[in-house]
């Protein structure tokens, strides 16, 4: 069996925009912020196992230095902080055949760092998703 993967396959979306611009290499990480269960053993060897609640979890993306969601995504953020408008749609669709979908709202946690130097670099920015 031979699997395919294209990174076309993957549609994110935040507010309703398709974003663009993303880096030459890793553009997406997504992790769920708890693990999903924890145990504990009483002192005569009894096992309780916990369902953790919290559903939230955090996608990192990447893009090129020239990216123009560098500039949309400072100016909601900016904005956020006068209009309290921070939690938005964020949408990951994978269309390919493992295809792992995402849809919630989200926010940005801050403002990506600048680097410059000869070559246009990356940027990352974190968005925090209220379920993963």
């Amino acid at each position: 069996m031979v699997n395919i993967y294209n990174p076309k396959d993957i549609v994110l979306t935040y507010d309703g925009m398709q974003i663009t611009g993303f880096a030459d290499d890793s553009f997406v990480t997504v992790s769920k912020n708890t693990d999903d269960y924890s145990h504990k053993v009483g002192v005569k060897g009894e096992v309780t196992i916990s369902v953790d609640a919290d559903e939230t979890g955090t996608v990192t993306i990447s893009l090129d230095q020239r990216s123009p969601f560098i500039r949309i995504f400072n100016r909601m953020i900016k904005e956020g902080k006068y209009t309290n408008n921070i939690l938005r749609p964020l949408t990951m669709i994978d269309m390919g055949e493992n295809g792992d979908d995402i849809s919630s709202d989200a926010y940005i946690v801050k403002r990506a760092d600048n680097e410059y130097g000869r070559a246009s670099g990356n940027v990352e920015y974190q968005f925090v998703v209220m379920e993963i």
